[in-house]
Formats: C-alpha cells, sequence, structure tokens
C-alpha cells in the first residue's frame, strides 16, 4: 500500500519526536484512492525496537489473515511553537500478533495485552502525508439516531455525518460559531441495537463553514483533537457497527 505525500514543504521530523509509547498510532488496511476512504484502525504505540513497532491489538481486531500484508501506518505530530498539526506515514508489514505480549517497560509485575507487531519505519521513510483517515458516514441514512451536543452551545445543531477524523454538522444561518473555535462535544448512540448506550465526549475544532446569503442553515466542519485511546476505540467500534448495519441494509435492498 501507498500514499501519496502531502504536497506542502514540511521541515522532516527525527523518528523519535514521532514514535514514542503510548502515542497515538493509525493502522491503515485498505485506502481508495479514488474517493480518500480507508479502513482505518486506531491503535497506541506499546514498545518499540529499532525493527519493530509494537501496537496494541485494535477494536475491531486485525486478524490473522493479515499477518504478511503491507500497510500503512500514520502518526501525527503537533509543533507546539507554531500550533501545526501534520500526519505522518511510513509504509510498513504486519509482522504477527502476539495475544499475550508481555510490556518490556515493566520492572515488577508483568503485563501483558494483545499485539500487533509492525515492521518499523527506517531513517528517511517517514514522509508527511494528506491521507483521508476514515469513511464518512451519514447515520440517519440508516435510520439510527445520533445524538449530538456541543459547548459552548451557542446554536442547536444536527450531525451530518461523522468519520474518525472529525464530523459534519447543521446549524441555523448564519453559524453562532466561528473557525478556529475550539468545542467539547458529546456524541451518543442510545438506538445502536448491538452496542451498549454509547455516549463519546472529547474536544473538536471548527475547521470550516459553509453558507451563503440567505440560506436558512449553515454547514460546520469539526476535526476531532487529541481523542484519548479510549474514546478513539469506541468511536472505531461505533463506525465499524453503522457500516455493517448500512452493508445489512443495501443486502436487504438486494
Amino acid at each position: 500500500m501507498s500514499a501519496e505525500p502531502a504536497k506542502a514543504a514540511s521541515r522532516p521530523v527525527e523518528i523519535d519526536r514521532l514514535l514514542r509509547l503510548q502515542s497515538r498510532l493509525d493502522i491503515i488496511l485498505d485506502l481508495d484512492e479514488r474517493t480518500g476512504r480507508a479502513d482505518v484502525r486506531n491503535s497506541i504505540v506499546l514498545d518499540l525496537t529499532r525493527t519493530e513497532v509494537v501496537a496494541a491489538q485494535t477494536d475491531p481486531p486485525i486478524l490473522k489473515s493479515a499477518v504478511g500484508r503491507e500497510v500503512m501506518a500514520t502518526v501525527i505530530h503537533r509543533d507546539f511553537r507554531t500550533s501545526e498539526t501534520t500526519r505522518w506515514g511510513w509504509n510498513c508489514r504486519i509482522l504477527g500478533l502476539d495475544n499475550d505480549y508481555r510490556l518490556s517497560r515493566q520492572n515488577s509485575e508483568a503485563i501483558s495485552t494483545a499485539a500487533v507487531i509492525l515492521s518499523a519505519p527506517a531513517k528517511n521513510e517517514l514522509h508527511k502525508t494528506n491521507i483521508r483517515q476514515a469513511y464518512r458516514l451519514e447515520p440517519g441514512g440508516l435510520g439510527q439516531m445520533v445524538e449530538v451536543a456541543v459547548s459552548p452551545a451557542s446554536a442547536p445543531v444536527r450531525l451530518v455525518n461523522f468519520s474518525a477524523g472529525g464530523m459534519m454538522l447543521i446549524t441555523p444561518a448564519p453559524p453562532a460559531f466561528t473557525v478556529g473555535q475550539t468545542l467539547a462535544f458529546k456524541l451518543a448512540f442510545p438506538e445502536a441495537d448491538d452496542l451498549d448506550a454509547t455516549t463519546l465526549t472529547g474536544r473538536a475544532l471548527v475547521v470550516r463553514l459553509e453558507h451563503q446569503a440567505g440560506d436558512k442553515i449553515a454547514k460546520v466542519g469539526l476535526k476531532f483533537l487529541d481523542l484519548n485511546p479510549d474514546t478513539s476505540r469506541g468511536l472505531q467500534k461505533v463506525m465499524h457497527y453503522f457500516m455493517l448495519e448500512e452493508q445489512r441494509r443495501r443486502n436487504r435492498d438486494l
């Protein structure tokens, strides 16, 4: 698998500044270059060696049949001087799975967890990428209710779609939000039959406003900021649920 490097020039970032223990890691199993849609599994870095990156097993899990596949792994880098956030990636192979991986940094009582073992990037292999992170889902098309709330609650909002990287809302025009504003959000999925009463919370940045003079509604594009591992896994689980529901619906319509 390969991804087109981002066109914008950027100063190289050292590997040890990108790959650190407990940093977020996205494993991209499949990518449709035409649509920019991808099967992305969210994870975190558990251990590092010169040749391997050990990541937490994902949810849904990566299966044994994927061992040996070439995939892409990406990490986020934030420059605290400029507040610029960039995504860096490398092509790698899934070297193996370990359902009882023992964390090497634990010096006392041994701790084990399920892990995915990836090949580590070479010194100059990391490249800046503009790859899209996930399928953009429209839960309304599935007949499922998704409750969304943001704060400060400047105006009522309704969810249009969402992905692993962000979401699109609609709100009365002119919008009571501004580009660059940071909001706290809550997504709830009370009618997802195969899920518990899932509620996801976090912060998001307003990155886009779309409306024209005379419009009654406006679109608000939000980018998720620094989701913790539990929220990232919960979001991926919900997305997987909706994708399965969409597939079931299409099969019933055949």
